[in-house]
């Protein structure tokens, strides 16, 4: 969430000063990546398959406000009722309602319930795949298998040679398994040196 915090921001003062939005097609699916990463049975301290810098278990950079941008932004119901639904149970960046998550809520995008939403997803720029029990269990067994380029396709093909991983990890290959309220398999974490060669 920190590389989707920072362009949040951005893209809010941009349109607060300038009147355009420049929330982009790629933003689009950013509900159902929020979604489809999120671990049944979601609570403060545990609520996010733990890819890249997420070595805590849970989203530090959101994800409140920034699916009530993303909501705003394309008057997206699951992006609305996937934020509100984080923000009742008390998950965010410190546990608490946010700030900013006043400066971007929009009380007019309707809400949508998420748990008639498909079990198992592709997000095909990461090759990332997930599936689901279920989304009303809070036992329900989850996985998330990411087996494509930690950049993405798109960043592969515009670019040459590693550009550094920044927030990303070389976790291509990396199998996580969640179930009952523990982790089974999970990311390695947090390393000091990133590289792929």
């Amino acid at each position: 969430s920190y590389g989707n915090e920072r362009r949040v921001l951005y893209y809010e003062a941009a349109r607060r000063c300038t009147g355009e939005s420049l929330y982009g097609p790629g933003e689009r699916a950013a509900a159902q990546w929020y979604l489809h990463l999120s671990l049944p049975g979601a609570r403060p301290q545990r609520n996010a398959f733990p890819f890249g810098d997420n070595g805590p278990r849970y989203d530090v950079h959101g994800p409140v406000h920034i699916l009530l941008a993303y909501a705003r932004a394309f008057r997206d119901p699951l992006a609305q009722g996937l934020a509100l639904e984080y923000w009742r149970r008390g998950i965010g960046a410190h546990g608490t309602p946010s700030w900013l998550d006043l400066l971007v809520y929009d009380p007019s995008v309707p809400e949508k319930v998420f748990t008639d939403e498909p079990l198992t997803r592709h997000l095909d720029d990461l090759d990332l795949v997930t599936a689901r029990s279920s989304w009303s269990d809070e036992n329900a067994t989850a996985v998330a298998f990411l087996c494509g380029p930690y950049q993405g396709h798109r960043v592969m093909q515009r670019f040459s040679g590693d550009l550094g991983g920044a927030h990303v990890h070389p976790d291509t290959a990396s199998l996580q398994v969640y179930s009952r309220g523990e982790f089974l398999l999970c990311d390695p974490g947090y390393e000091g040196f990133k590289r792929t060669d």
